[in-house]
């Protein structure tokens, strides 16, 4: 039976996992505002810095696979302390990033350090959160990259204008080593009771037969189109701001949090009526909004002027925020 301890410390739980998400996404963020002075220093040109913002998902998407195999193999704990405490080395060594391949080497490794966090995040929430729960909880983590989507711009443009975006990388470094403290001592496995440990045997299948299933191979189609989409924004956004509309660093950080904030809201409601829809339902709310996303991308193409632009990008966020969770 599960005691009054263990209903209380799942909300522990997932404020640990929201705080790690969004030191993660911080980081991310950041880099796409910071890769404006990286090129000036470097001199690097599109293509090149393309290489860069690419680098990252590089090695996240390399560790996506191991992260979850490992969390089933070790304990979601171990990969996730791992996990925050390896970014946090490669976030600080990003702000002493010397050249243009040692910063292509350090954020390669940043990725795979950061891979294996969210597939970990996803276990812990399977582990401490019952079924109908699960979509909120996973909304609510979620969330905090749309949070850090609307800091990232506003708050780091300006430290980065006070300090430098080498500094920055070096602050929030220490607080993820810090933070991976934290995690290891508030972070911990709820045990299953061992009724259900019998009425419920885990099935181990070889990766090879799991790589037959063809749900996997739909998961990976919707997953990748939607990270094409959405970091693809994210990543080119402040550039194309910057260089094409002619922003301002404190101009673009303004313009590139509305999305942001507006997903904010889209993310919580977002987890809470899918929780609440009919079985099969959820499918059929998340293909319809999956096509509206890829019209308002149509008309951010063919927008004639930048306040369209920002909100067509918005209606974006929301619709794909359907899709994420």
């Amino acid at each position: 039976m599960t005691t009054k301890r263990e209903q209380n410390w799942k909300y522990v739980i997932i404020t640990m996992l929201f705080l790690g998400w969004s030191l993660g996404n911080f980081d991310r963020f950041i880099v796409n505002f910071a890769i404006l002075d990286i090129s000036k220093e470097f001199h690097l040109n599109g293509s090149l810095t393309g290489i860069v913002l690419s680098s990252f998902f590089a090695g996240y998407a390399l560790m996506q696979i191991p992260g979850g195999w490992l969390a089933d193999r070790f304990g979601y704990r171990k990969v996730i302390i791992t996990a925050v405490f390896l970014w946090s080395i490669f976030t600080i060594l990003t702000g002493a990033a010397w050249s243009f391949a040692s910063i292509i080497i350090i954020r390669f490794l940043f990725g795979i350090g950061e891979g294996g966090y969210f597939p970990s995040a996803s276990k812990g929430i399977t582990n401490w959160f019952p079924h109908n729960e699960r979509s909120r909880a996973m909304s609510i983590m979620l969330t905090s990259a749309t949070i850090m989507g609307v800091v990232a711009p506003i708050v780091g443009t300006q430290l980065m204008q006070l300090l430098g975006w080498r500094q920055i990388f070096y602050i929030v470094g220490v607080i993820g080593l810090l933070l991976s403290v934290a995690f290891f001592f508030l972070v911990k496995e709820k045990q299953q009771p061992k009724q259900m440990k019998i009425e419920d045997p885990k099935v181990k299948a070889p990766l090879k037969d799991v790589l037959k299933t063809p749900m996997i191979w739909k998961l990976f189609i919707a997953y990748f189109s939607i990270y094409a989409v959405n970091w693809g924004l994210n990543s080119w956004m402040p550039t194309y701001l910057a260089n094409v509309k002619g922003l301002n660093l404190t101009e673009v950080g303004v313009y590139s949090a509305i999305p942001p904030f507006v997903g904010i809201f889209a993310m919580l409601c977002s987890g809470y009526i899918l929780d609440r829809l009919p079985e099969g339902k959820d499918k059929l709310i998340a293909a319809v909004f999956a096509l509206m996303a890829g019209v308002f991308l149509l008309l951010m193409a063919i927008s004639p002027n930048l306040i369209l632009f920002i909100i067509f990008q918005s209606a974006v966020t929301v619709f794909l925020s359907f899709n994420i969770i």
